[in-house]
């Protein structure tokens, strides 16, 4: 099975053997796949699935570039290896699991360790639970990088929301496209710059966040068809926030200086040291914050938010 989704201007077709896997993906990717935007004109990049009952064969000249933990991965570090004589990216999820990008070809292909079970039907890892740390490397080969954030749509305009875990991203999401702006992601999205502007990518996930009838699990919620929205797939960004909780029975914005922005964006950033052309990443920062206003929301009392807040600000 294969399908193609736009993911931040990067048109990536997906390559799996295991119908299911591809039906998962098809279902996550949905609103890539079927959303305005298409595929004309975008950087194509293909990711394929491979079982294999052997272990990864290394090129003899690999050398280390990165080890350390990324987001999710808190039982074991990620491994970066590069082959200069191949021209190859090795990145080492588990023992089981490997990523091999080709830049040059526009090619990844993951590599999963399948075995036999005993009544003779083979098995494999599953990728589903892989695939932020499969767009984070494979998009920063286009110089899109992936943010801790969310990010809404109104007017033809991104605004994008940075913060802790627990400060209120995903509620805010929430009200905000049942106020009518248009969904872009409540946790995770792509930076990059375009025709001189700083522009963001969605990922069209469903949110994860805690409905009003339960109080001590996150749900999935598609906000796109529960609140009759748009999925918006790209977007120039018109303002950056940074959400801070407070005990106020308000809410409200403080304009910011720029420097807050570039901590609070390497903050955000999943894992600076896993990207292709760190000097590229650390211009784009620097790019957003001397090109759009970056404001603290002081995150009270939800009734009071309105949409106008960050439209006007």
């Amino acid at each position: 099975m294969d399908f193609i989704a736009s993911i931040a201007g990067v048109a990536v077709k997906w390559i799996t053997d295991i119908e299911e896997e591809g039906e998962s993906l098809k279902k996550d990717f949905f609103y890539h796949i079927t959303a305005d935007g298409g595929t004309a004109g975008e950087d194509y990049h293909e990711v394929r699935f491979v079982g294999t009952s052997e272990d990864l064969r290394l090129p003899h000249d690999v050398k280390e570039i990165w080890r350390g933990y990324y987001v999710n991965s808190f039982n074991e570090k990620i491994l970066w290896l590069q082959s200069p004589s191949e021209g190859l990216d090795y990145i080492k999820i588990t023992d089981e699991k490997w990523l091999v990008h080709n830049r040059r070809a526009h090619k990844t292909t993951v590599f999963l360790k399948r075995w036999m079970e005993k009544n003779g039907v083979w098995k494999r890892r599953g990728i589903c639970g892989d695939i932020v740390l499969i767009l984070h490397t494979v998009l920063a080969m286009y110089n899109r990088y992936s943010i801790h954030a969310a990010a809404l749509e109104s007017n033809g305009k991104a605004q994008v929301f940075l913060g802790q875990s627990g400060n209120g991203k995903s509620t805010l999401t929430a009200d905000m496209t049942y106020q009518g702006m248009n969904y872009m992601g409540d946790d995770l999205c792509f930076l990059y710059k375009k025709d001189g502007l700083l522009h963001v990518g969605a990922l069209l996930f469903k949110s994860r966040h805690f409905p009003k009838y339960t109080k001590r699990r996150k749900v999935q919620i598609d906000l796109i068809e529960k609140n009759k929205v748009k999925g918006t797939l790209n977007a120039p960004v018109d303002k950056l926030y940074y959400i801070e909780r407070t005990k106020l029975k308000v809410s409200y914005l403080e304009r910011t200086e720029p420097m807050a922005a570039v901590v609070n964006l390497i903050h955000a950033c999943n894992n600076c040291r896993m990207q292709y052309d760190v000097d590229v990443w650390s211009d784009l920062i620097q790019f957003a914050a001397d090109s759009v206003p970056f404001y603290t929301f002081h995150y009270g009392n939800r009734e009071l938010v309105s949409r106008n807040m960050f439209e006007n600000a």
